[in-house]
């Protein structure tokens, strides 16, 4: 089975290359003696990087990491499913309209709602959020896509396939972004 190279991205922002065969969207299987045991943990992104030159994002399940069994290595068997670039997006349950200018968005913790005001001072505090990350290589490329955003709102569709992007580059860095996740998508309902 060919290994492709993967680049896998940790939910604490860290990043490292590796190789794996599979990737099927169900299983990646990671034989190198380098790789130890909870380096690759659940919700880490794997972006594998095919011979034919295509590209996927998978999100990890299960890392199932293997222990060394008689003559078997230790190993990974990481149980993945591909990434909707809308995941994150899908915590939202539903979207009401108070009547005054606010949306109210019931997300998926129970009994918590978020009041967003559909205003374009939230492209300013994310470019603001994304200046105060320290160590980010792709600063000035995120502020671009944050400009391509925010001139993209009149457009839904345009949008979307704009914050789809938007979410991809930032998947690394999603703590810092999470907070305007609700407030950029109160402009997909306008």
């Amino acid at each position: 089975m060919p290994k492709n190279l993967c680049k896998v991205k940790k939910t604490n922002g860290f990043e490292f290359e590796m190789r794996a065969s599979g990737g099927n969207g169900k299983r990646l299987f990671v034989n190198e003696a380098d790789i130890k045991p909870n380096v690759i943990e659940r919700d880490d992104l794997i972006e594998v990087f095919y011979a034919n030159g295509t590209k996927e994002l998978y999100i990890v399940t299960n890392p199932g990491y293997k222990s060394d069994f008689g003559p078997i290595k230790a190993h990974y068997q990481i149980e993945v499913k591909l990434y909707n670039q809308s995941d994150k997006l899908k915590e939202i349950q539903a979207i009401n309209n108070n009547g005054n200018g606010n949306i109210i968005l019931n997300v998926a913790s129970p009994n918590s709602n978020i009041t967003i005001n559909q205003d374009l001072s939230v492209f300013d505090s994310m470019k603001d959020s994304i200046n105060k990350t320290s160590d980010l290589e792709n600063k000035d490329e995120i502020i671009n896509k944050i400009n391509e955003l925010k001139n993209s709102i009149d457009n839904k569709n345009n949008f979307k396939q704009k914050l789809d992007e938007f979410l991809i580059m930032t998947a690394n860095i999603s703590t810092t972004i999470q907070p305007f996740i609700p407030a950029l998508t109160s402009f997909l309902i306008k």
